[in-house]
């Protein structure tokens, strides 16, 4: 199986939309991340752009929590979570119902 690693959204869902039909698995960077049983298999890892502006970090899903925690606490913010996976991997933790945000509010301490 081929695991495609898309570096950005807009490549994420050219994959998607060229996988359709397919069984597809998405893996992000955590130890839970094992290869199963798929057609197309996707990995989050190349995804690691993100930027703080004011308040809130604009991130996406392959971004690992240590990162924005570090440059969030250069700038005296605190990422509210104590999760050190991928931050599409800690927004279902804390919100099962609703998909990842792009941007998540940073706090002051």
């Amino acid at each position: 199986m081929k695991v495609l690693s898309p570096t950005d959204e807009e490549e994420l869902v050219r994959v998607f939309r060229s996988s359709y039909g397919r069984k597809i698995a998405v893996y992000g960077t955590g130890a839970h991340s094992k290869l199963k049983e798929a057609e197309v298999a996707i990995t989050t890892r190349a995804m690691k752009s993100f930027e703080v502006r004011g308040d809130e970090v604009e991130a996406e899903a392959g971004v690992l929590v240590p990162d924005i925690r570090e440059v969030a606490a250069q700038e005296d913010l605190l990422f509210p979570s104590v999760y050190d996976g991928s931050l599409g991997d800690c927004w279902p933790l804390t919100n099962p119902v609703r998909s990842p945000p792009s941007t998540v509010g940073l706090l002051s301490p």
